[in-house]
């Protein structure tokens, strides 16, 4: 908790020193291209007449490279030759650290590139003074269900998102009571003693239902992966590899990415 309020204030205080008039009025989006980044394609082929857009993706998952997850992902979504062209040479994007997300007046979170469903970055955006805009999806976590679309955040889509970008601009009352809105949102329910608090409710709730008692083990059907374990009490798990795996390879083994990914061929 110590370490995510010191993180939260040390935001804070950058966000304070860039003001708002010299800030972008870009909306940021940095991320993954990955199986599941539907969502994330569909944001990166807008076309930007007025460029009020600073989105794109900064590395792939699940791909050997950028190109074959960009053209994979518009054959899923019959997306265009030229949508993949404008993609591979105007949204492939520098990483952009959370010290530098207050030059930005607008913070975009998007789906995520594994599932195209929940990402942790949203946790990132509420610090920096900025408006947030969330894309539409149907992820989760706990403290989702306290959020209230136009008072902490925007709710945003491929529909709407470019003209809302221009109102919003062009609204700076209705950006101070959002940036009011999200400031106050993080400090009431993402604080460090907030966290602490939620973290104490679940364990109060484990610890009630633990039982002194041992836990009664079919022997017959039970395994372990634990070779010392495994030596005095039970046999072999199956797929005990699975164990020594990191990162992206316990997410191909479980199926979360492709193990072999085909370069699909983009319709015209």
């Amino acid at each position: 908790p110590r370490w995510w309020d010191d993180n939260v204030a040390s935001m804070l205080q950058k966000s304070v020193s860039r003001p708002w008039h010299e800030r972008s009025p870009k909306a940021l989006f940095r991320g993954a291209c990955g199986p599941g980044a539907h969502a994330r394609f569909e944001l990166l082929r807008l076309r930007d007449p007025q460029n009020l857009l600073d989105v794109g993706f900064t590395k792939v998952d699940g791909y050997s490279n950028v190109k074959e997850c960009v053209s994979d992902l518009a054959f899923q979504l019959n997306g265009t030759k030229d949508d993949i062209e404008f993609i591979l040479n105007h949204r492939i994007k520098a990483h952009v650290p959370q010290t530098n997300f207050s030059y930005y007046r607008y913070l975009l979170h998007m789906p995520g590139s594994a599932t195209g469903s929940y990402s942790r970055n949203l946790q990132y955006l509420w610090s920096h003074g900025s408006v947030v805009l969330i894309w539409k999806n149907t992820a989760s976590e706990w403290y989702y269900q306290h959020l209230r679309d136009g008072v902490h955040y925007v709710s945003v889509d491929v529909t709407n998102i470019y003209p809302l970008l221009q109102s919003l601009d062009a609204d700076p009352y209705l950006q101070l009571r959002l940036r009011r809105g999200s400031t106050s949102f993080a400090s009431t329910y993402l604080s460090g003693r907030s966290l602490t608090k939620r973290w104490f409710s679940i364990f109060t709730i484990l610890i009630g239902r633990q039982s002194n008692d041992l836990p009664p083990i079919n022997k017959k059907f039970a395994c372990t992966c634990d070779p010392v374990i495994r030596e005095i009490v039970f046999s072999k798990c199956h797929k005990c590899e699975i164990t020594n795996k990191r990162g992206h390879s316990i997410s191909k083994f479980v199926g979360l990415l492709p193990k072999a990914p085909v370069l699909s061929q983009p319709k015209a």
